[in-house]
């Protein structure tokens, strides 16, 4: 199932359902999806949101995504999101292993260096969301389909430092 709600383009950051499809979250407030048209009832996913009522909700981030430092959950996505008109290269958000807060927050820029300082984004960010620290690589990992990885650039990242 590749396709359950729609959002306006733009600034709106709510999906609505498409007909017949409603939905609930669990414990984790990731997304339940029911269709039962096309056959769909209690499908799981890892997409974290708020649900505003059974026909909508806004999308947070994915669960597989989701950082804990400090004892605080915070969500990639989101950063980025709000990160978004500052930075031109591809960007995202990651951790490092911190003994102290779990996890440390790092932003990965695509790219050569440039003068960006965490100062820069702290005016943006709440203290949980700022990075620790910011680096700069060559290029991001990418997947078959020209999508950079997470997953592997992180990796890559780690084991060349």
């Amino acid at each position: 199932i590749s396709h359950i709600a729609l959002k306006k383009i733009g600034n709106s950051a709510i999906f609505k359902g498409l007909p017949n499809c409603t939905f609930d979250v669990n414990d984790k407030d990731c997304l339940i999806i029911h269709a039962k048209d096309i056959g769909i009832e209690n499908l799981q996913t890892n997409d974290i949101v708020k649900l505003i009522d059974s026909k909508q909700f806004e999308w947070l981030g994915r669960f597989d995504n989701a950082i804990e430092t400090g004892g605080i959950k915070v969500l990639p996505e989101k950063i980025e999101e709000k990160l978004g008109t500052l930075i031109a290269n591809r960007f995202f958000i990651s951790s490092l292993p911190d003994k102290r807060l779990n996890d440390n927050l790092i932003l990965l820029i695509e790219g050569e260096k440039t003068n960006l300082e965490i100062a820069d984004l702290a005016m943006f960010l709440s203290k949980y969301e700022t990075p620790k620290e910011i680096h700069f690589l060559k290029e991001f990992q990418e997947t078959n389909t020209g999508k950079f990885s997470r997953k592997l650039t992180i990796e890559n990242f780690i084991q060349n430092n």
